[in-house]
């Protein structure tokens, strides 16, 4: 199978992180400027886990596009990495409704932290097994893309293509 299957499906569980997390900030309760104040760090948390999901879309997709065949391990190490990916919103929630308590922020950095190693791992799995293949659509460049996947899993990908 080739990676638009995987592609497709976890930009569908990204769209759902991402829902989730808008959907669980909570309105004001007054109509004043001032009232913004009590919901600020739900709403600083929601930006940051934001930035982060959307790093990791943009980076998943860099990695779709060098992937040339798909089978069960890469399909599992996706799938373990989207879970770690979906505790997300809970954990930005739960940091958000108790900003500065040292708990609910650890809870936060160690789920980032998982969503970090499983996807190193996905990346660096991917890679080994020299299971690459050219960037979908990029046919000119060839010869400039041949260590795309090496590149990725040492320093992430060039987002300036």
């Amino acid at each position: 199978m080739g990676s638009n299957r995987l592609e497709a499906f976890s930009d569908g569980v990204f769209a759902i992180i991402i829902t989730i997390m808008v959907l669980e900030m909570e309105m004001p309760e007054g109509s004043s400027w001032g009232a913004l104040i009590s919901v600020a760090p739900v709403f600083v948390s929601c930006v940051l886990s934001y930035i982060y999901v959307g790093l990791y879309w943009g980076n998943h997709h860099h990695l779709a596009g060098v992937i040339k065949k798909v089978d069960g391990a890469v399909l599992w190490a996706n799938l373990i990495w989207l879970f770690a990916m979906s505790l997300t919103p809970a954990a930005t929630a739960w940091r958000g409704a108790h900003f500065f308590y040292p708990v609910p922020t650890a809870l936060y950095a160690i789920i980032m932290t998982l969503c970090s190693l499983s996807y190193q791992y996905l990346q660096t799995r991917e890679c080994a097994k020299g299971n690459r293949g050219q960037p979908q659509g990029e046919n000119e460049h060839a010869g400039e893309r041949d260590g795309d996947c090496q590149r990725l899993c040492l320093t992430g990908p060039d987002l300036s293509h």
